[in-house]
């Protein structure tokens, strides 16, 4: 069974700004671009999904790439190329879970000893995710968004989740990381139901929006 998530040049456009002062930082769709919406299918499954770091128990599922200079948002002038430092985002869900992974491609340490709405600021995933996809508000949140942080942790010793806008855990979340040879791997799942009035399953569609900040010293963190 398949659910679309839109995503969305702009989406968030506020939070992004923000987000990127003193990261460097990549987005899904270029910012400075119109408003254009292009659909995404995120299949469900059947798996037992651990998160523990190892992706071995992932199903087959759409690579989201951040990898190219024009995606880059912010510290445009300290990215060289996707070896030095880029993302493979993969999704899925299921009745009780919308599970993210990432692959994170980085030359400098893994940093980030952040918690909370500081979270960001360093090594973190942010996703932002529309529970209303009739919304008429595309770049600003409004109280049907979320902006979700996932950080592995400074050398991915003590990975964090926290939802920024709504200034809370996630209760019943979880997260897990490791290095890897060039960077490192990240895993979550998100209660659906902390996602007040999201419609997950087949036919259903919302908006979303990634974005992926590097923490250490080329990034000024």
């Amino acid at each position: 069974t398949e659910m679309k998530l839109f995503k969305a040049e702009r989406y968030f456009l506020f939070v992004l700004l923000f987000a990127g002062w003193t990261s460097l930082t990549f987005a899904e769709t270029p910012l400075r671009a119109p408003l254009v919406l292009s659909p995404i299918t995120v299949n469900d499954t059947d798996k037992s999904i651990r998160v523990d770091g190892y992706l071995v128990d992932w199903p087959q599922t759409r690579m989201i790439l951040l990898n190219q200079k024009k995606q880059a948002t912010f510290g445009v002038l300290n990215w060289k190329s996707e070896y030095s430092f880029s993302g493979r985002i993969f999704m899925t869900y299921d009745d009780q879970y919308l599970y993210l992974s990432a692959i994170v491609q980085k030359q400098s340490d893994v940093v980030n000893t952040n918690k909370g709405m500081a979270l960001w600021d360093g090594d973190c995933i942010e996703l932002f995710l529309s529970s209303d996809p009739s919304s008429k508000h595309p770049t600003h949140i409004t109280k049907s968004d979320y902006h979700i942080g996932f950080s592995p942790g400074t050398g991915c010793r003590d990975p964090q989740m926290y939802c920024f806008n709504k200034e809370t855990a996630i209760g019943g979340g979880r997260v897990s990381a490791r290095p890897s040879l060039h960077g490192y791997i990240l895993e979550a799942w998100v209660p659906v139901s902390f996602v007040h009035g999201l419609e997950i399953g087949p036919d259903k569609a919302t908006r979303f929006n990634l974005a992926l900040d590097e923490g250490g010293a080329s990034s000024g963190n």
